[in-house]
């Protein structure tokens, strides 16, 4: 669970999609690593899993059995969030950024 964590923290801000996001994300990096995978939740998370393939090409995994591995924790945790996505996909676990923090973003 590390791994993906420390993972999650460094490639999210490349996934980012919005100047607010962004905007955050460098307001986050300068405070502590920890609040950013508390603020960036299972959208971003699915977001930078549906690119699992580019994250793996730039590791060196030699053996087809930690492929196989890695797959099939990848395809398990994949299964965990659909069976849990009406409690992990849920508007409830957005906040707004409010109007004025929005306005200074762009």
């Amino acid at each position: 669970m590390k791994g993906i964590l420390d993972t999650f923290n460094r490639l999210i801000g490349k996934e980012l999609l919005y100047k607010v996001e962004c905007k955050q994300y460098k307001e986050l990096r300068i405070g502590s690593q920890s609040l950013i995978r508390i603020f960036y939740g299972t959208a971003h998370l699915l977001r930078l899993l549906s690119k699992i393939d580019t994250v793996l090409n730039l590791t060196k995994i030699e053996v087809d059995s930690d492929v196989s591995l890695i797959e099939s924790i990848i395809g398990d945790f994949l299964k965990y969030l659909e069976d849990n996505m009406n409690k992990l996909f849920t508007s409830k676990n957005y906040k707004d950024a409010g109007d004025e923090y929005i306005k200074h973003s762009v």
